[in-house]
């Protein structure tokens, strides 16, 4: 019988579970929460053992009770989940618990086999909870679901899962606390629905350094990072090893304004609804697989371009980030060679010679500011046009433009180099019509002063 209050509820049909592939993910991702957060992490499973229901408990009635206590609903998603009367009824009883709390993340899907009714615009049209799950954020399990359960891969995937699970629940108890410190009253009514494609007016106010964001609630959408106004002393000192003169000489830039910088390196899945939106035709993605991953042969143009599609959809100003910026980024307020230190490994970033091809963004540790991938995976576009060296480099975190378009600046390393040039200083110039599988960016917005 259940004897400990859940912390998730995990929906799912048995037939999908006949194999017992499900109830091992539930054990698996429980387990990497709990090496993540250093926490136990419950999540409620209808098994007949001892997390689940107990002999001679009323089996719906216990449903109930867990599904009223548990913090996160986790529903894996197949084709039999929405023909499921008990997973819709679940589903749909969850979702009102949470428009009582006034929140919107605590549903994390699981999209386990691929269904019609979130792949075709009319079943998504006509189906209810299927265009409400969809508008989620969804974790892609149905090519890793394949796959042998301790691969790199999977293990690799399923911490990335567990850190999201982590920063949603450190979400719910800074609220929690708000609420009992009297800082903020709990809602007493549903929030206004949400739409998916017009800007949510969240106040600036409302924001503070570092925290995270979407313009747009919508997964398409990129999530963004708020970043303070501060200093930079920009490039590498003369003691950096092997640290090359273009990366001189190292200056002093002041940031004066706020500004967010993509949480992580634009994927496929944004990408790609940019070309459906727009014509455009999609990117090939060296069968590494879309979705999730870093968009690659993306010139600078593309780029460009992706950012002020973005800007007239939001209705906020997007661009590529210059130079300054996103070495402000990576270096999250550390001189050392890397963000994590003088010394960087295959543990926090991917470069040559451990994975070979790209991985999915926020498969690595963020840096001290929450951004992903600033080391490694893929380099990234920036707005400067490539000069030999910082000479006459502008001060005020601006991008250095020239008469000479041709060949713009790229940060950060990639999965194809060495570890040396995924240091926060390394730069390189490439030509803007350069589409490459090692090449993709991260768009910037403006962040008026409050």
């Amino acid at each position: 019988m259940v004897t400990t209050k859940p912390d998730a509820f995990l929906s799912y049909t048995r037939f999908d579970d006949e194999d017992g592939d499900i109830s091992a993910f539930r054990q698996q991702l429980s387990r990497a929460v709990r090496e993540v957060s250093g926490k136990s992490f419950n999540i409620f499973q209808d098994v007949d053992d001892i997390e689940g229901i107990g002999l001679g408990e009323h089996w719906k009635d216990k449903l109930d009770e867990m599904l009223d206590q548990a913090r996160f609903f986790i529903p894996i998603l197949t084709p039999s989940f929405f023909a499921s009367p008990n997973c819709r009824d679940e589903l749909k009883k969850f979702l009102r618990l949470e428009r009582k709390a006034g929140r919107k993340d605590l549903v994390l899907p699981i999209y386990w086999i691929t269904c019609q009714e979130l792949e075709v615009e009319s079943l998504k049209t006509e189906n209810k909870l299927a265009r409400t799950i969809g508008e989620r954020q969804l974790s892609d399990w149905r090519d890793l679901r394949l796959r042998q359960r301790r691969s790199f891969q999977v293990r690799q995937n399923l911490q990335r899962l567990g850190e999201k699970i982590q920063q949603a629940q450190n979400r719910v108890e800074k609220s929690r606390r708000a609420i009992a410190e009297g800082k903020t009253k709990p809602s007493r009514r549903a929030p206004p629905k949400l739409r998916s494609v017009s800007p949510q007016p969240t106040p600036s106010s409302s924001r503070t350094p570092f925290d995270a964001f979407r313009d747009i609630d919508a997964p398409w959408c990129p999530e963004l990072v708020l970043l303070p106004a501060g200093k930079l002393m920009m490039g590498a000192p003369d003691i950096e090893e092997n640290c090359p003169s273009n990366e001189s000489p190292q200056h002093e830039v002041m940031i004066s304004h706020r500004f967010a910088l993509g949480r992580y390196p634009i994927t496929f899945q944004e990408y790609d609804h940019f070309c459906e939106a727009t014509g455009r035709q999609k990117p090939r993605d060296e069968r590494w697989g879309r979705g999730q991953n870093p968009a690659i042969y993306v010139d600078y143009n593309d780029a460009a371009a992706y950012c002020a599609w973005l800007s007239e959809i939001t209705e906020r100003r997007y661009h590529l980030p210059s130079e300054a910026q996103w070495e402000y980024g990576c270096r999250a307020d550390k001189m050392t060679a890397y963000s994590f230190g003088e010394h960087l490994t295959s543990h926090q970033a991917n470069f040559m010679p451990h994975i070979a091809q790209t991985s999915e963004v926020g498969s690595y540790p963020a840096n001290a500011w929450g951004l992903h991938d600033m080391h490694g995976n893929v380099w990234e576009w920036c707005q400067d046009c490539y000069h030999r060296n910082y000479k006459e480099a502008p001060i005020d975190g601006s991008a250095r433009l020239s008469t000479n378009l041709t060949s713009r600046v790229i940060r950060g390393g990639s999965w194809v180099d060495d570890v040396l040039s995924a240091r926060s200083a390394s730069r390189r110039r490439s030509d803007v019509r350069s589409r490459s599988n090692n090449i993709g960016f991260r768009c910037a917005r403006v962040y008026h002063p409050t």
